[in-house]
């Protein structure tokens, strides 16, 4: 269960704000010392700077804004790489499967395959030991396909790069059919110190 807050806006009125900024957010936070919590009818600026340290994971929760427009979800299609190309070695597209829920690691940028111990690319989550259901990775896949609305998470890095300690992702959902979530856009960022220490 998710406790909810919901934060305070800018002094704005509503139709002072910018059109990116007009917009109610709702987004899950599974984070040290802000575990389960749910922000709900925020701007898209108070949500990143309640939530996400990384400027990358900022950047990826704005365009995923941009392109949903209007409706609950953007598509795959609503993506094109050159409008993120700094992102794209930090970006993990996973596809989702229903009866029975599994992910499917479609693509992993650069910058991930080589923190990781091994490259995904191709395998599903139920076939990785360590990311099969239980895990933190499989529950938070699991929660995005389910409320579809964006959730950041922050884990302990256990990668092969000793000089970092947690990574923070951003999880959004992607709609075909803008009902049902047939897709996870995922963008990872790296840090060498953790919440406790800033």
């Amino acid at each position: 269960m998710f406790k909810t807050l919901s934060p305070n806006g800018s002094d704005k009125t509503k139709s002072d704000r910018p059109e990116s900024e007009t917009a109610t957010e709702s987004f899950l936070v599974a984070k040290p010392g802000i575990a389960e919590t749910r922000i709900a009818n925020c701007t898209p600026s108070v949500a990143a700077t309640l939530a996400l340290r990384s400027s990358i994971n900022r950047q990826a929760l704005d365009y995923w804004i941009k392109i949903r427009d209007s409706r609950p979800m953007p598509s795959r299609a609503d993506l094109d790489p050159l409008d993120i190309r700094d992102l794209l070695p930090n970006v993990v597209l996973l596809d989702v499967a229903n009866d029975p829920l599994d992910f499917r690691y479609r693509l992993i940028g650069t910058k991930i395959v080589s923190q990781l111990n091994n490259d995904h690319t191709g395998k599903w989550m139920s076939e990785i030991p360590h990311q099969k259901p239980p895990s933190t990775i499989w529950s938070s896949c699991e929660t995005v396909s389910k409320q579809k609305i964006p959730m950041t998470t922050e884990i302990p890095y256990t990668g092969r790069n000793k000089d970092f300690a947690v990574s923070e992702d951003i999880l959004m959902p992607l709609s075909a059919d803008g009902v049902t979530v047939n897709m996870l856009f995922v963008v990872i960022d790296f840090f060498r110190r953790s919440v406790e220490d800033l």
